[in-house]
């Protein structure tokens, strides 16, 4: 994650903003995305109120509970580049006189906020879900959360690498969110998983869309960095959001769903025992399944709904009409 200073560099857009004459369906197509893009994604000011909140959550814990010398980081899409305008704002604290968190001190925390008792003690790594009163922003507060810290690693990292990564990221959660099948706790999908699905159709070209030398190392602090280089021009300009979002719509309404979905460079050891599930999506950064809550009715509305997307952007080339309503789940 990144730390405070480099959070204020300005992100690059996704896309050359030299306006050319739009005529063919492609051309339409992405320009559309483009202005969809620009009015969901949260603007670079609201990230850097988001950091002055995780600021004054380290704050107030440190004040409260000076033994654990908590030190607090904003990860999730915030962090690297894919939140929407109302997405939550993830906190991460990390202990670093290494006392352990336990739910019983969670409450406590909780209570020491005053905005909220509502602590998910059933979630692998127990949150807080509160709101700041200041911002109306919603706030997950986790403790110690090396996964999340690497996933945001690894999702800053392959932004820089590809620039149409994220376009492509944000407007498919976007879309997952608009059609109701985004929430992991009601047999839905994560955004995690979501990202990898588009990682793994990335690598699905010749020559992929995914950097060669993707890798993981540990710099002199013993902190873990994820590396690749940029893909080259040629390549990237083979492709437009437009043709990938598209294709992705295309390449998942065929998939085989009892094969597990994982990113060839990260191929899992061939001694890893999947346990069986309704839909399976490898973490290249732990092969754990990160779709393993997805229930039957959650991937036959998924199914339902890449076969409607195809179906509407092959034939009226509007991305838009992807988003009506009703929505595949109750809200």
């Amino acid at each position: 994650m990144r730390g405070v200073n480099d959070r204020r560099m300005k992100r690059e857009k996704p896309y050359n903003k030299r306006r050319k004459q739009v005529t063919s369906p492609e051309d339409i197509l992405n320009d559309q995305l483009e202005k969809i893009f620009e009015s969901v994604i949260l603007p670079d000011e609201l990230v850097d109120m988001r950091y002055e909140v995780m600021q004054r959550i380290e704050q107030v814990l440190n004040q409260n509970y000076l033994e654990f010398r908590f030190r607090a980081q904003v990860y999730g899409s915030t962090d690297y580049g894919l939140c929407l305008k109302d997405g939550d704002l993830d906190i991460c604290c990390s202990s670093q006189s290494g006392r352990q968190v336990s739910a019983i001190i969670l409450e406590s925390f909780a209570e020491c906020f005053k905005r909220s008792l509502n602590v998910i003690e059933k979630a692998k790594v127990p949150i807080i879900k509160m709101v700041d009163l200041g911002t109306k922003v919603n706030i997950d507060l986790s403790f110690n959360q090396p996964v999340a810290q690497i996933h945001s690693e690894f999702f800053s990292t392959m932004i820089h690498c590809n620039k149409h990564f994220r376009i492509v990221a944000v407007l498919l959660k976007y879309w997952l969110k608009t059609r109701n099948l985004n929430c992991p706790f009601k047999g839905g999908l994560s955004s995690a998983a979501l990202c990898f699905m588009i990682l793994h159709y990335f690598t699905s070209f010749e020559p992929p869309l995914f950097p060669s030398d993707f890798r993981c190392v540990m710099d002199r602090w013993l902190r873990l960095r994820i590396l690749g280089s940029k893909i080259p021009t040629q390549i990237i300009i083979q492709h437009s959001p437009a043709s990938l979002i598209k294709g992705f719509f295309n390449y998942f309404k065929n998939y085989n769903w009892n094969e597990p979905i994982t990113i060839k460079y990260f191929r899992p050891p061939d001694e890893l025992f999947i346990i069986p599930a309704v839909m399976t999506v490898l973490d290249p950064t732990s092969f754990e399944n990160c779709t393993k809550g997805v229930s039957m009715d959650g991937l036959k509305a998924l199914k339902m709904e890449l076969t409607r997307a195809s179906k509407i952007l092959n034939e009226e080339n509007d991305f838009n009409r992807l988003l009506e309503k009703p929505v595949p789940f109750p809200e």
